[in-house]
């Protein structure tokens, strides 16, 4: 029922002839979740701790993994990270997100549901919980109504496309919306977008309740989610399968409101065995404090410090030095204001024994996109801009002539808009930064 399965990063390459040996080694910055290091609203959901999908004992795809919400001002970012030691990911199977944005209007249950696409395994049938005479209707939560359906999957074999935005429907056929883009990494952290306004909600200040299962492409559900623990007390490894299951739990909460700081970047700069974090803000106000955290596998974090906030209106630039990484560093920091609100930044990854970094020079961007590129030496780098939809939108070549940093500048045609994807490539390593263009 489960399956693994390797996929290829859909977006950036960056290709590097190498002809000079390393003078210096550095730290290559790989920016997850966004892959821009933007500050904004920030909120982490753990599993349900079960396993029916995994068979090992606290390593179940969705039941040990998080979802990460983010909401940048623009767009609700979905971020799921499925971590343990076997790599076990979503292979086949459909993480579905049931969203209730408080209108009315929704489903108490799937019951109603009927099968999306008759005679093939697919993200729709997963949501709607049935495929041919397949059925594991979920009665949701009380009060919890879900309008609409986002379906995650890291796979396309036998279904098309791997993700899905839609409107639920009784008796009929559901309302395609979007089917995001999905980005992975190494089949263990997927990450789509979405506006508000695609799930009915306006202005910047809104909330709505969710909930997530996990099931097969053929409606088979695991025991695993995130908002309601499936199984109730047979949790672990028995599955629910093709039974109807009735949640008697709470659903989740997702608020986006004011914000009392305006972020810029995030980076980091390895030299010497030592890591110095830099990050930038645009406004501030009420702030307390931002805290350092700091993960070797991107689950379990612990506070390396904090510096406290300067408040000042027009923004400003902050430090912070790790003496001790490792050969692969995950950070985000940890906002608090004055009120007890506290929000996360993006998470940047720092792996070791790479000579050359990358850095996004603000975003959202207009007319052109400015990076650094640190490299100590010669190499030739491939640039490619893409669009939401994987349509090539600017290319070119950037020889870096192997002294320190420099500027790259990227001209940006007239139909790049919104969400688009930076590939840079250079020899066997490759790096995705998402990009806003307004």
């Amino acid at each position: 029922m489960y399956q693994q399965r390797n996929r290829i990063p859909c977006v950036v390459h960056i290709l590097k002839t190498k002809q000079f040996a390393m003078k210096k080694i550095y730290f290559s910055i790989t920016l997850l979740l966004l892959f821009i290091t933007t500050f904004s609203q920030t909120k982490i959901y753990q599993g349900n701790g079960n396993w029916g999908f995994n068979g090992t004992v606290g390593e179940g795809p969705i039941g040990s993994g998080t979802l990460t919400i983010n909401y940048d001002g623009t767009h609700l970012n979905f971020t799921l990270v499925t971590p343990n030691s076997n790599g076990v990911n979503l292979g086949t199977n459909v993480f579905a997100i049931y969203i209730d944005n408080g209108k009315g209007g929704g489903f108490s249950s799937t019951t109603g549901f009927t099968d999306q696409t008759p005679g093939v395994k697919s993200v729709a049938d997963a949501i709607a919980s049935v495929s041919g005479t397949n059925r594991s209707d979920l009665t949701f939560p009380t009060g919890f109504k879900p309008q609409y359906g986002l379906g995650i999957s890291a796979s396309s074999s036998g279904d098309n496309p791997t993700t899905l935005l839609t409107k639920l429907a009784n008796g009929g056929a559901f309302t395609t919306i979007a089917s995001p883009t999905l980005t992975d990494t190494g089949s263990v952290y997927y990450n789509i977008s979405i506006t508000p306004a695609q799930i009915g909600l306006t202005g910047t200040s809104f909330s709505f309740h969710f909930i997530g299962t996990l099931t097969s492409s053929d409606a088979y559900r695991s025991n695993e989610a995130i908002g309601i623990n499936i199984g109730g007390t047979l949790a672990g490894g028995a599955n629910i399968g093709y039974s109807p299951y009735t949640d008697t739990t709470t659903s989740l909460v997702f608020t986006a409101g004011s914000l009392a700081v305006d972020f810029g970047n995030f980076n980091g700069v390895v030299k010497n065995n030592a890591v110095n974090l830099v990050w930038t803000t645009k406004t501030e106000s009420n702030l307390s404090q931002f805290q350092v955290l700091k993960s070797i596998n991107g689950t379990n974090w612990h506070s390396m410090g904090s510096v406290a906030a300067k408040n000042i209106a027009t923004g400003t630039q902050y430090s912070f030095i790790d003496n001790n990484p490792v050969a692969k560093n995950y950070y985000r920091l940890k906002i608090l204001d004055k009120d007890g609100k506290i929000n996360y930044s993006q998470v940047l990854i720092l792996n070791k024994n790479e000579q050359h970094s990358i850095t996004l020079l603000g975003n959202p961007v207009n007319n052109s996109i400015n990076l650094n590129i640190s490299d100590d030496n010669t190499a030739v780098y491939h640039l490619t801009l893409y669009s939401s939809d994987g349509k090539v939108l600017a290319s070119q070549l950037y020889n870096h002539p192997g002294s320190g940093i420099n500027k790259v500048t990227i001209n940006l045609p007239a139909s790049a808009k919104g969400i688009c994807m930076l590939k840079v490539s250079s020899g066997t390593t490759t790096q995705t930064l998402r990009v806003l263009v307004q």
